[in-house]
């Protein structure tokens, strides 16, 4: 993997399961396998993966705060900065 690409991610975590509570973050730290990112290791067992996208490094930021903004618009905040309440397919169009 290239050192210079980063990635946003949208998950559902373990304990929201069930729910419409969704994360939106970002990770420098690379894959863990090709279909998983190392940063969810940081999450319960059960955490649903619902997309990654490849962004670069140099614009990681600028993005997520740009997504944080539009959700703050569209859905509900529920936790912290970065857990919204909606609808999952919704909030992958929202990013895309």
């Amino acid at each position: 993997m290239n050192n210079k690409t980063s990635h946003i991610y949208l998950i559902q975590d373990g304990k929201d399961v069930g729910t419409n509570i969704f994360k939106i973050g970002k990770t420098r730290q690379g894959l863990e396998t090709k279909l998983k990112l190392k940063r969810f290791n940081g999450y319960s067992k059960e955490t649903i993966q619902h997309n990654t996208w490849m962004v670069s490094c140099e614009i990681i930021n600028t993005i997520e705060n740009e997504i944080i903004t539009t959700f703050q618009k569209q859905y509900k905040l529920v936790r912290g900065r970065e857990w919204f309440e909606g609808n999952v397919k919704e909030m992958k169009k929202s990013i895309d």
